[in-house]
């Protein structure tokens, strides 16, 4: 959700201190992303499993990237903080309904 709201918040135009503060929030969502993410996939994957499958979700992860910047191409620059701002509410949308889902352990 942190990731979500400093999206969105790094495309308002307020000032040069507000665009930093979304920085740093944005570091910290990202940050904390990744390490939930870890402990969740080394939880909830089979040891024996877990070479040829966290292989395929991080290669899954650059495919999205590549994706996105093949995708960037066709942006205009007014386009793109109409995007950010939907991207940034679809992060907050997924994090809150990340909440509400049972523990992979019940």
């Amino acid at each position: 959700m942190f990731t979500g709201i400093a999206i969105i918040a790094l495309f308002q135009p307020w000032s040069l201190v507000f665009t930093m503060a979304a920085g740093v929030l944005l570091g910290i969502g990202n940050g904390g992303q990744n390490v939930f993410v870890t402990s969740l996939l080394m939880k909830a994957i089979p040891e024996d499993k877990r070479t040829t499958l966290i292989s395929a979700f991080v290669f899954c992860i650059y495919s999205f990237v590549f994706a996105s910047f093949v995708a960037g191409l066709f942006l205009t620059p007014a386009n793109v903080i109409p995007f950010m701002i939907c991207g940034g509410g679809i992060t907050i949308a997924l994090g809150v309904f990340s909440l509400t889902r049972k523990s992979l352990s019940t």
